[in-house]
């Protein structure tokens, strides 16, 4: 699984009125039946390139294979770039490794 992430400045679709406005997500991802990792965020933007914004924040687990958190992430806001398949975390970010 690669899963990029980018702390520092992008571009934002902040001029460009979104196409999807979903609220309470929970998003699962898994691999051959095991779920890989978590992602929790009150409120998410979508637009038409398929850039999605998270203005509200969001949390995420990463799994290992036992089913242990390994490291989480969260951060104030998040911008997703799907031509990159990048997530930049900004505002308070906070990683922790859960796992020595």
């Amino acid at each position: 699984m690669l899963l990029g992430l980018c702390l520092g400045a992008a571009a934002d679709p902040a001029n460009d009125e979104p196409i999807l406005e979903s609220t309470q997500l929970e998003t699962l991802y898994s691999e051959e039946g095991t779920v890989k990792w978590k992602m929790r965020a009150e409120k998410m933007l979508q637009y038409e390139n398929q850039d999605r914004s998270f203005p509200e924040g969001l949390s995420i687990a990463f799994f290992e294979d036992d089913q242990e958190i390994a490291w989480t992430a969260r951060a104030n806001s998040v911008y997703f770039s799907a031509e990159k398949n990048v997530y930049e975390l900004r505002g308070d970010v906070e990683l922790k490794s859960l796992r020595e």
